[in-house]
């Protein structure tokens, strides 16, 4: 986005160009053949991770200005990260083949909304741990068919377009069925 210019030389802006040039290079490439003719232009061919720099130039009836100052140099980056961690779940109600968890969301989600949550479950003791449910939407959730005097831990990931952020802290270990 940039400013029309103070001054249009006498004749009416038709258009504007930019130009870009990328951070290896002092080449300056027209990134439009045709003039634009609002003082905006959205780019969805960047690299991420690479340095590219701009400039706009106004056309009138009496051609092509000199170029504006630069934009500086910007690095490419997704406006969007992973979130953050959720709050360690907290097991609410357990029977002797289930377990109502709870948690909070993450402090941060990253710029982007949570779409779901990933429960995961692992026995205590063992390093493997098993996906019990991917598109879970609420801060809550009950697992069923949990083993009668087995002792599970639990731990949550949130998602947002950006991907999956870092699981959560395991919940306290609890036996079940042993009542």
């Amino acid at each position: 986005m940039w400013e029309s210019p103070q001054y249009d030389g006498g004749s009416p802006i038709k258009g504007y160009y930019v130009e870009k040039c990328s951070g290896y290079s002092s080449r300056w490439i027209k990134v439009n053949r045709d003039p634009i003719d609002i003082t905006k232009k959205t780019f969805t061919d960047l690299v991420e991770g690479s340095e590219y720099e701009y400039r706009v130039l106004a056309e009138n009836e009496a051609g092509i200005s000199k170029p504006s100052e630069t934009t500086g140099v910007l690095k490419a980056k997704d406006p969007f990260e992973k979130p953050g961690k959720p709050g360690q779940p907290d097991i609410k109600i357990i029977t002797k083949d289930s377990a109502t968890l709870l948690w909070q969301p993450p402090t941060t989600d990253g710029g982007a909304k949570i779409t779901n949550y990933i429960l995961e479950m692992h026995e205590t003791g063992e390093i493997k741990w098993k996906t019990v449910k991917r598109d879970i939407t609420e801060t809550t959730f009950t697992v069923t068919g949990l083993r009668e005097g087995t002792e599970y831990e639990f731990r949550v990931t949130a998602e947002n377009k950006a991907g999956q952020g870092p699981p959560s802290a395991s919940s306290a270990a609890a036996k079940y069925g042993m009542f």
